[in-house]
C-alpha cells in the first residue's frame, strides 16, 4: 500500500513516503499554492516543491527567504557563483543552484546556466543572440546539474549549441542557442519604450537578493501600446558586485547570462493578469507553470542597471498563455525580447454535469 504523510513544519511542507511518485499533487491553502513534481521519493530527501508565482504578493512567500538569503553562501551566489560551471568531461558542465523561497530551483536559473555552458564552447568572437528552452521538469535544489553541449554547426557567421540539463531524475531543460560573429551593420529601433515612473520613486518587491524588483503600477504606464492584454511593467537591476566594475571580455556574456536570469520573472504574471482580466476568475484560483522561454538578444547591456521589463499577453487558449515581453534600458534602448507559454490552470473543482 503506497502512502504519503504531508507535515508543515516552518512554513514549508516536508512530505514522507514509501515506494510512491507524486505527480503535479497540489496543495492549496489560502494563497499559497504548492506543487510537487516528479520527484522519487524512496530518497532520502524531500521532493522538489515549487511555489506557484514570483509575483508582486510577497505577502503570500513562505518565509525561509532570510535563511537562503544570507551567509557565506548568499554572497558566492550574489558575486558571480551563480555562473561557475565545473568542466566534467568534454562539452560537459556541472553547475549547482541555491534553494529558493519556493523551494526548488528557478526557471531562470536554468536557462542562464544552460547559456553559459553553450558560451563556454563557442569562440570569444561570437556572441549569443538567442536562445530557446523548454522546461521538461522541475529542478531539485539538492542536486548539481549536468549541462550537456551538442556543437550543432560551426559556421563563419553563426553557431548553433544544444544543451541538456540532466539531474537523477533525468532531463530538466533543453535548449537551443544560436551564436552570432560580430560585425558593422544597420541598426533600427522599431519598438518604443513607455513612459513610466522611474525605480526610484517605485517600492522594491523581489523575492530574492540577487536582484531588485520594482512593479509600475498600471495606472503609471503611459503610450507605447502594445498588442494583447495583462500588461505588467517593472524595474529590474540585478546585484552582481563582481560585474559593477568588470572590463574584461567576459563582462558581456555575463550580463547576458543575468538577463536570461531575470527575464523569467514577468511571464506569469502577465498571463494570471490576463485571465483575471478576461474571465473575472479571482487571482488565487489560477496555478501556473513555465513550460518553454525564449529569449532574443538585441544590444549589449548591462544587467546591474536597471531596465524595463514590459509584458504583455498575446493569447490564451487551452490553459496556455503566451507571454512576449521587451527589456529596455532607463534611456529607452531595446535590448532584447522575451516570449514563454505558461501553462495556468483554474483549480477550482468543476459542477458535476
Amino acid at each position: 500500500m503506497k502512502s504519503l504523510c504531508f507535515r508543515v513544519v516552518t512554513g514549508f511542507c516536508l512530505l514522507s513516503a514509501i515506494n510512491s511518485r507524486v505527480d503535479a499533487t497540489v496543495i492549496g491553502h489560502k494563497r499559497l499554492r504548492f506543487i510537487f513534481v516528479f520527484a522519487e521519493l524512496d530518497r532520502e530527501r524531500c521532493p522538489t516543491v515549487l511555489f506557484e508565482s514570483r509575483s508582486r504578493y510577497v505577502d503570500a512567500m513562505m518565509p525561509c527567504t532570510s535563511s537562503v538569503e544570507t551567509g557565506v553562501q548568499a554572497e558566492h551566489w550574489l558575486n558571480g557563483g551563480m555562473f561557475e560551471l565545473t568542466p566534467h568531461g568534454p562539452d560537459t558542465f556541472v553547475g549547482t543552484g541555491p534553494r529558493y523561497p519556493w523551494g526548488g530551483l528557478y526557471g531562470g536559473q536554468i536557462v542562464a546556466q544552460a547559456l553559459r555552458a553553450a558560451t563556454l564552447t563557442a569562440e570569444s568572437e561570437f556572441r549569443p543572440h538567442s536562445i530557446r528552452a523548454y522546461f521538461i521538469r522541475p529542478g531539485d535544489h539538492n542536486e548539481p546539474i549536468r549541462y550537456e553541449v551538442d556543437r550543432i554547426r560551426n559556421g563563419r557567421s553563426f553557431l548553433t549549441r544544444r544543451v541538456v540539463a540532466r539531474q537523477a531524475i533525468g532531463a530538466i531543460l533543453n535548449a537551443e542557442c544560436s551564436f552570432q560573429r560580430s560585425h558593422a551593420a544597420t541598426d533600427l529601433q522599431t519598438v518604443e519604450m513607455p513612459q513610466v515612473l522611474g525605480p526610484e520613486s517605485l517600492e522594491e518587491s523581489s523575492f530574492t537578493r540577487r536582484f531588485d524588483r520594482c512593479f509600475v503600477p498600471d495606472e503609471a504606464v503611459d503610450g507605447a501600446a502594445r498588442t494583447g492584454a495583462g500588461r505588467v511593467c517593472a524595474w529590474i537591476k540585478v546585484n552582481d558586485y563582481d560585474l559593477v566594475n568588470s572590463v574584461s571580455s567576459d563582462a558581456e556574456l555575463m550580463h547576458q547570462c543575468w538577463l536570461a536570469y531575470t527575464s523569467d520573472d514577468l511571464a506569469t504574471d502577465t498571463v494570471r493578469a490576463a485571465a483575471i482580466e478576461g474571465t473575472g476568475v479571482e487571482r488565487e484560483h489560477w496555478k501556473g507553470v513555465s513550460l518553454d522561454h525564449t529569449i532574443w538578444f538585441h544590444r549589449p547591456m548591462r544587467s546591474d542597471v536597471w531596465h524595463l521589463h514590459d509584458f504583455t499577453c498575446h493569447h490564451f487558449t487551452a490553459s496556455r498563455g503566451l507571454a512576449v515581453g521587451h527589456v529596455f534600458t532607463q534611456e529607452g534602448e531595446h535590448v532584447a525580447t522575451v516570449a514563454q507559454e505558461v501553462l495556468l490552470r483554474d483549480t477550482r473543482s468543476k459542477p458535476s454535469s
